[in-house]
């Protein structure tokens, strides 16, 4: 089935501009530079459709030697950031009880991110706010890998967040 190439590219491109270029993610450039992103723009409208999806990706990773993550992609649907959370857990449980559970990781991104202890116009938030609802599949194995090369893991988050406050701040003082 052929993937539709326009949200592929946004989400490239926000990659490639935000998370490698404004260095949201250390552990992004490589990968990218090494052609081992793989990026899947869903075509399916049901929730069964979408975890078969995410599951088959999950294995799919899980034995690749191409690719070291996936952006699975949600262009026409979950635009609501609480419906969105609500499939994010219920795909995050079914893995939890599938083989790929002690393998494969998920993180959330979506357009309306806002973390649960930040008001909505926080800046902080744009950490997470990706084109399209997206998952982010990571084998667990590769992220204990970047958690242990890295000199200060839980400072990546804290500095981005203090970033694109201080960004905001001159864009609306100037």
């Amino acid at each position: 089935m052929p993937q539709p190439s326009h949200p592929i590219k946004r989400t490239q491109d926000w990659v490639s501009s935000f998370v490698i270029g404004q260095n949201m993610c250390p552990f992004a450039k490589g990968p990218s530079l090494r052609g081992e992103i793989r990026y899947i723009a869903t075509q399916s409208d049901t929730e069964e459709d979408w975890l078969a999806e995410i599951l088959w990706e999950c294995e799919l990773l899980s034995d690749s030697a191409t690719f070291t993550t996936t952006l699975w992609i949600v262009p026409n649907a979950l635009s609501c950031f609480e419906a969105y959370l609500d499939f994010f857990h219920l795909a995050e449980q079914i893995i939890e009880h599938s083989p790929t559970a002690d393998v494969i990781q998920l993180v959330s991104f979506h357009p309306n991110y806002c973390f649960a202890d930040a008001p909505s116009d926080d800046p902080a938030n744009a950490t997470n706010q990706s084109p399209f609802p997206a998952i982010h599949l990571l084998r667990r194995a590769d992220v204990a890998e970047a958690i242990a090369t890295h000199p200060d893991i839980h400072r990546i988050p804290i500095e981005n967040a203090a970033r694109l406050r201080r960004d905001s701040l001159k864009k609306s003082t100037s």
